[in-house]
């Protein structure tokens, strides 16, 4: 996946999908959704500690591109221009630990990632370029960091574990 062409894609503006359509939840759960792809792909290849940072901040820097190449009061613009909205990260935290295992985990973020397809669907938005944007940047962290290796020497760029978690946002989005 492009991951400009995807933001790209996501940026342009859409009259159906003025901001003004959906509601403060609607637009928390569009806000949230990115970063928590970027946190499953994470979690399921753990990379240590500079493994993790290069994985947040693969995130962190697509929603700001993000943010900045979108068309001013577009929809991406209103969730990605200002950065992280306050409560966002409380939020993400409330969605893990209200899991009781990291099964019933994995299944609340799948949730949440149809659950912000299925809101793009109802109000209007390109559910189609956001599901990109959602695959763009769950690649971009599989991709960030060399999963087994030492000291940055040898390893794989994308574990088994990380193509597996791709596979299943993929099927989430409705992306195969």
């Amino acid at each position: 996946m492009d991951i400009s062409k995807a933001i790209q894609e996501v940026a342009k503006p859409t009259a159906n999908a003025a901001p003004a359509n959906f509601s403060a939840d609607d637009l928390k759960t569009l806000r949230m959704a990115p970063m928590l792809v970027g946190m499953y792909v994470a979690m399921s290849s753990p990379s240590g500690l500079i493994g993790m940072a290069k994985e947040a901040g693969a995130t962190t820097t697509t929603l700001m591109e993000a943010g900045k190449v979108a068309s001013v009061g577009s929809l991406i613009s209103t969730l990605f221009a200002a950065g992280p909205q306050q409560g966002d990260q409380e939020s993400m935290m409330n969605a893990l630990k209200s899991a009781k295992n990291p099964d019933e985990m994995k299944a609340n973020l799948l949730s949440t990632f149809k659950g912000a397809i299925s809101i793009l669907q109802k109000n209007g938005g390109d559910a189609a370029s956001y599901s990109n944007l959602l695959m763009a940047i769950a690649t971009k962290v599989a991709e960030a960091a060399k999963e087994g290796g030492f000291l940055g020497v040898g390893g794989t760029l994308v574990s088994d574990d990380e193509k597996k978690a791709l596979s299943e946002i993929a099927s989430a989005l409705g992306a195969h």
